[in-house]
């Protein structure tokens, strides 16, 4: 038996009928998918952490974050349920990056974060549309990377 593989007991012996699987082990693979999701969930901060340096930049910086901020919340979805289906993760991703985005303009993320700076990268402080449209891409995005590149 290789090391990718672990013995499950099948049949409990318990009940009335046939026990087919009674003396027998099933042999399943283990899945690979949370610590490949995981690499990948601590490249897309540090990519966007990166990207923090760059706060000189231009629209196209933040548009870059956007998208690896929602990303990153697909990614996380998928290692927390590691059976949701990419689709889920994505639908999930996209609607807390709206949520966040329109909790934007009731000031309170910008007043928490003068508290507590460190909420200013996961709450944001300032509402613009243009940041809808990124999180609706970045969660696209981690749905269709999730339902390609995924080991299960």
């Amino acid at each position: 038996m290789n090391r990718r593989t672990e013995r499950l007991p099948t049949g409990t012996g318990t009940g009335g009928g046939s026990d087919t699987g009674a003396g027998r082990a099933s042999v399943r693979p283990r899945s690979r998918r949370r610590p490949v999701l995981l690499v990948w969930l601590v490249a897309v901060v540090l990519l966007g952490a990166a990207l923090q340096l760059v706060r000189g930049g231009s629209g196209l910086v933040d548009a870059a974050g956007g998208v690896l901020y929602a990303l990153a919340w697909a990614l996380l979805v998928a290692l927390l349920v590691p059976r949701a289906r990419a689709v889920t993760c994505a639908a999930v991703a996209a609607g807390v990056g709206v949520v966040l985005e329109l909790l934007q303009l009731t000031g309170l993320p910008a007043r928490w974060s003068g508290q507590l700076p460190p909420l200013r990268l996961l709450l944001g402080t300032t509402f613009t549309p243009w940041d809808l449209l990124t999180c609706l891409l970045g969660a696209a995005l981690g749905g269709l990377l999730l339902a390609r590149r995924t080991p299960r």
